[in-house]
């Protein structure tokens, strides 16, 4: 039965290494510098969009941040998605500068339905703009000074579809330290060598760009999943298109800072991702002949999480028990169970380390703060595994509590070593 298990252990690591091939090279690439867009001949007008519900307490700091660009303010107009709101969101808003419109239709609550809903009133009452492209944020988001300018440099080199560098804004505590830190993990060592390379990455959440175009042959934003950036990322690769990524574009992002808030988050994300999996499986299937980028989506689009701890849990159950009833030896089961823990965990802590070390600049936290969250990070992983269960049921969004601050608090406060 040891045998059996180890035979089946093996063969779930060895599916497991053979979709996430492209994953390691890019881990391995994400210790060079990452690639740096030209200066622009052109400067382009934009739009800006926020989607907010309830978000009375940083709106404000976000449109500001907007308004502190290095960009010329002329060029950037910003939408606000006032969506079901119970709270004097849009009038703060408003206040702060911001185009605001309100929506207010419980039945069709989400991002998506908000993008969609202003996409809509651009389309008609906003023709003579001619925006380029649009930038979407969270209400939660700051964006560092620069970083209009830089996503031009990324548009005026032929990006159509732009992610960028996702910072973490309250590297307060171990729950949102490690959020954080799996965000810039997934910018330094995922999102960067694609660029590099000049491969497809993805949508992750907020902090992007997508040429006015698309949005308009598309008809607005016509994804409705938990998870609609992912969601827009397969369609968008099976059509064709590059997610592009701009490293030098830095916004700073909010994280659940309590372990309830972590986990209701991540079942929300997991649900979107189980929900893009029944959708796009069989299209990046068929797509793979024609299209790199629909292998290597793969890793992102299956069920990994799911297989991998649930296989985990099986097995090491399986293993004491044989151990009990068995010549085998519990003991012996038991340190097997603890060594392949151990490498587990040190194995996410070298990941953490490396990231950590490469993004120092980018981590707004005193010296002793980001060495301790590197040693708290593999727990902070293992929040995933009660939500890989969670999202098998009905997943509804939920709001989390925001931290309060503003951009000059990020770039300018000087951290005690």
């Amino acid at each position: 039965m040891i045998d059996i298990i180890l035979y089946i252990s093996i063969a779930i690591t060895g599916g497991v290494i053979l979709i996430g091939i492209p994953q390691i090279l890019y881990g391995l690439l994400g210790v060079l510098p990452p690639r740096v867009y030209k200066e622009a001949k052109n400067k382009y007008k934009y739009a800006c969009i926020i989607c907010a519900r309830n978000e009375k307490d940083v709106i404000a700091q976000l449109i500001e941040s907007i308004k502190k660009q290095d960009y010329p303010t002329e060029l950037l107009d910003i939408f606000v998605v006032a969506d079901n709101c119970t709270d004097n969101t849009a009038d703060i808003a408003r206040a702060a500068g911001a185009i605001v419109y309100e929506r207010n239709n419980p039945d069709l609550r989400g991002k998506c339905y908000a993008l969609q809903f202003i996409f809509d009133i651009i389309h008609s009452k906003y023709t003579e703009k001619n925006y380029k492209g649009y930038f979407y944020f969270d209400a939660d988001n700051l964006l560092s000074h620069n970083y209009i300018t830089e996503m031009n440099k990324a548009v005026d080199a032929g990006e159509l579809i732009i992610n960028s560098h996702r910072a973490p804004k309250n590297y307060d505590n171990w729950v949102s330290a490690g959020a954080g830190l799996m965000f810039l993990q997934q910018c330094r060592l995922v999102h960067s060598p694609r660029s590099k390379l000049n491969c497809s990455t993805y949508i992750a959440g907020t902090g992007f760009y997508t040429d006015a175009e698309i949005i308009r042959k598309q008809g607005g934003w016509p994804y409705t999943s938990m998870t609609e950036d992912v969601e827009f990322s397969h369609a968008k690769v099976l059509e064709g298109y590059k997610i592009a990524f701009c490293y030098n574009a830095i916004f700073y992002d909010d994280q659940a800072n309590t372990i309830k808030d972590t986990i209701n988050q991540r079942a929300r994300w997991v649900k979107g991702g189980y929900q893009c999996c029944s959708k796009f499986l069989l299209k990046h299937l068929k797509n793979m002949p024609h299209s790199f980028a629909s292998y290597d989506l793969l890793f992102l689009l299956l069920p990994i999480p799911i297989i991998t701890f649930s296989w985990g849990i099986i097995s090491t159950v399986a293993s004491l028990l044989i151990g009990i009833f068995s010549s085998y030896g519990f003991l012996h089961a038991l340190v097997l169970v603890g060594i392949q823990g151990a490498a587990i965990y040190i194995a996410a802590w070298i990941v953490a380390l490396v990231v950590t070390i490469l993004e120092w600049k980018n981590i707004k936290a005193s010296t002793f703060k980001k060495i301790l969250y590197t040693f708290t990070f593999p727990a902070n992983m293992m929040l995933y595994l009660p939500a890989v269960y969670v999202a098998l049921g009905n997943v509804k969004w939920k709001s989390i509590k925001r931290t309060q601050k503003d951009i000059n608090q990020l770039e300018d406060q000087k951290i005690k070593p």
